[in-house]
């Protein structure tokens, strides 16, 4: 089983932001490979993150990176359960995530169940012997998966995990040739 993060790990949660502030506080858009904290600094101050996520305009501009492709094929090709825990702020939220999946069937045929979380915990989820690629550091930590990856896109970015444990690497073949070293 592979549990496979959603926000700026299968899709680029960064660049929809950018959309998301261009559309609904008419920033300007911007280089989002500059970025280099979560909250988008320092790009431009966000006025309210639970807002960003309640918005048409960043789950229309989700994409998944390009390289995740190459992920989610080599992982059904080889038989890996691929389930998707996602944190939701709030119910509308999860209605926006809900219907992202629905709206993109591409991606849904790789994934066998996407977990809908309303709390920032992942804790609760029994990874032992299975694998996570998160962002997030504290998914990591909180996690007794087996094998711990991160996909690193933003090279800037300081939020990625520093942890001895967590392979982190801006190239997805890295990734694929640790879980295949399984």
């Amino acid at each position: 089983i592979v549990y496979l993060d959603f926000d700026n790990t299968l899709v680029d949660t960064v660049y929809a932001g950018c959309c998301y502030m261009y559309f609904e506080h008419n920033v300007p858009l911007v280089d989002e490979m500059n970025v280099e904290k979560y909250d988008f600094a320092p790009l431009f101050d966000v006025p309210s993150i639970s807002d960003m996520f309640e918005n048409e305009h960043l789950f229309c501009n989700l994409y998944v990176y390009p390289d995740m492709w190459r992920l989610l094929i080599f992982l059904k090709e080889n038989r890996f359960k691929i389930i998707i825990p996602t944190y939701c702020l709030s119910e509308k939220s999860k209605q926006w995530k809900k219907e992202w999946f629905e709206n993109n069937p591409l991606v849904t045929e790789y994934i066998d169940e996407v977990i809908y979380l309303d709390k920032e915990d992942k804790s609760k989820i029994d990874m032992e012997r299975c694998i996570i690629i998160d962002d997030l550091p504290k998914y990591h930590d909180m996690s007794n998966a087996s094998l711990k990856l991160s996909y690193k896109h933003y090279p800037k970015a300081v939020w990625y995990p520093t942890q001895e444990d967590v392979t982190v690497s801006d190239n997805v073949d890295i990734l694929i040739n640790k879980i295949k070293s399984v």
